[in-house]
Order: C-alpha cells, then sequence, then structure tokens
C-alpha cells in the first residue's frame, strides 16, 4: 500500500539517525524487496529504498556492499533514463562520494569528470547542482595532488555562488574555505589570508564584533597571519580575540586559557 510507504520509510531513516545500523541494513532489505515485488524494482519507492539501504550499509562499516547497490543503482538510473538525467547526475554523484570515502579518489574523479560535464550540458553552467558537482571535483582534484585545477574550479564556481546565492550563504562560505585551503597548500600563502580576512570581515558585519563566531574566525585568522610570518599582526589580533573572550566567558573558561597559553606561546618566540 503506497499509504504505508512515509511511515515505513520514517521507520527506516529513524534507525539510520539512531545509528542501529544492523536494524537499519535488515529494515531496508526488508523494505527493498518488498517494494520490488509490489512496485517493480524500477519504481521509485524500490529506488529509494536501496539508496537507504546504501547509506545503512556505509553507517555500519560495510563499504563494499554499500558501493556494490550504488553501482548497481547508477548503472540501473543510465538504463532507464539515460546520461542526462537529473535522477542519473545524482545518483553518480553519490557513487563518486562514496569512492572517495572509500580511499578510490581516480574513479571518484573519473566520474565526477564526466558528471559535471553533462551537468553544464544539461542544467547550465550557473545552476546550483552544477556548481555543487564542480566543487566536489575540485576536492577530488585536491585530494589528488592537483591543487592548480582545484584552485581554478573553486575560484569560478565562489564566484558564481556568490553572485547567485550572496556572499553570506553557508555554501558560499564553505567554498570560500576550501579555496583557502587549497591556496595554502599551494604555497599561495597571500591569497589565503586575503579570503580569511573577508571571512572574519563578514562575521563580524553578520553577527556583530563581540559574538562568539565573529571572535572563532579572528582566532583562525591570527594562526594564518603567524602561519604567514606576519607575527606583529596576528599577536595583535590574538590579544583581541583574547580580550573578547575574557569579557564573555571569564578567565578560566577553557576556551579562554586555550586563546592565553597560545599567546604567550607567540610571545616567548
Amino acid at each position: 500500500d503506497d499509504h504505508e510507504l512515509p511511515l515505513i520509510e520514517q521507520v527506516g531513516l529513524d534507525l539510520l539517525h539512531r545509528g542501529l545500523h544492523t536494524a537499519a541494513v535488515a529494515h531496508w532489505q526488508q523494505v527493498g524487496a518488498g517494494a520490488g515485488r509490489h512496485l517493480g524494482p524500477r519504481h521509485a519507492c524500490a529506488l529509494a529504498a536501496q539508496a537507504n539501504l546504501a547509506v545503512a550499509h556505509w553507517q555500519a562499516g560495510r563499504s563494499q556492499e554499500a558501493i556494490a547497490i550504488e553501482e548497481k543503482l547508477a548503472a540501473d538510473r543510465l538504463r532507464v533514463l539515460g546520461p542526462d538525467h537529473p535522477d542519473t547526475l545524482t545518483v553518480q554523484a553519490n557513487l563518486a562520494a562514496s569512492y572517495r570515502q572509500a580511499g578510490r579518489p581516480d574513479e571518484a574523479t573519473a566520474i565526477l569528470e564526466k558528471i559535471a560535464a553533462q551537468a553544464v550540458k544539461v542544467l547550465g553552467p550557473e545552476h546550483p547542482s552544477t556548481l555543487t558537482t564542480h566543487a566536489s571535483l575540485a576536492v577530488s582534484y585536491w585530494q589528488a595532488g592537483r591543487t592548480d585545477e582545484a584552485i581554478a574550479i573553486l575560484e569560478r564556481v565562489a564566484q558564481e555562488r556568490e553572485a547567485i546565492l550572496g556572499p553570506d550563504d553557508p555554501s558560499t562560505l564553505t567554498i570560500r574555505a576550501n579555496l583557502a585551503a587549497s591556496f595554502w597548500r599551494a604555497g599561495r600563502a597571500d591569497e589565503a589570508v586575503a579570503i580569511e580576512e573577508k571571512e572574519t570581515a563578514d562575521h563580524a558585519r553578520l553577527f556583530g564584533p563581540r559574538h562568539p563566531t565573529t571572535l572563532t574566525a579572528q582566532a583562525g585568522l591570527a594562526a594564518s597571519y603567524h602561519r604567514a610570518g606576519r607575527t606583529k599582526e596576528a599577536r595583535e589580533l590574538l590579544e583581541r580575540v583574547l580580550a573578547g573572550r575574557e569579557r564573555l566567558l571569564g578567565p578560566d573558561h577553557p576556551d579562554t586559557v586555550t586563546i592565553a597559553e597560545l599567546l604567550r606561546s607567540w610571545k616567548g618566540r
């Protein structure tokens, strides 16, 4: 009965969220088998059950079983829906993420390169799903040591995300953080710090200069100044962070103590 499916799905998702992995695997195996018999193996409910079964396997530490399911789902979607269908692209993206998580970066990159090209053709270069796929491809390049290619993609994605979603959207901020990390890895410290300076200024504008989130961003920027050899700026900024932490949390709070110890270690060098 289709009316029973939302409740059945909720039970399975609850098992996943509660970390009852073995029970979740058994549940989704049963749901998938039942949906396949009554609705057909290509019905959306049967496919969703298989996708959730893969997640349950992942959470249970059974990566090979999860990937085998995702490979079959990707092949089925490709055969039934074709390479340009958004559902096909989504399933392939999930498979690529699983390959990367399983330590198979070359296979992940090969898939992401293919679906990134398909996403541009089907959805357009500025579609959010296209940008997400390209961001994932950049991460794969970064993990494979292809830093220059990762940076080129992340710079474009960051620009597009900001134009479409604005500078304060969480996904924009995430892309910027990844871009800064890529600059650091490439030895381009000035460009990395410039991004972090903008991020810190944005936090101050959004939350106020004394907000804990702003202080955390400032502490990160101070560490980057120190890493880049800008020790005077690092110490001055960390002193401001320490004053803010003392005002908000008190001098004996663990976060305050950590900042104070770090500042002392910097001054002692």
